[in-house]
């Protein structure tokens, strides 16, 4: 992840786009009672909305440095 992309997804403007209108329309009439797996959650901020929504939540990040936050 470059630096303007980093800057940009953990940015306010972004995190309202992501709970108001991406992840509310993507996820429209889908089940989320199984486990999901979240690949590359970057900086979180769709983990953080799922994290409140279901039961088993598994994330997988390659980069240490957002790994490790």
């Amino acid at each position: 992840m470059n630096w303007i992309h980093h800057w940009c997804c953990k940015s306010d403007r972004w995190r309202s786009a992501v709970e108001n209108e991406i992840l509310p329309w993507t996820l429209d009439g889908i089940s989320l009672l199984d486990p999901v797996l979240e690949v590359g959650p970057g900086p979180g901020v769709t983990t953080e909305w799922l994290r409140h929504r279901i039961d088993q939540l598994e994330c997988l990040e390659v980069d240490p440095s957002l790994a490790d936050s």
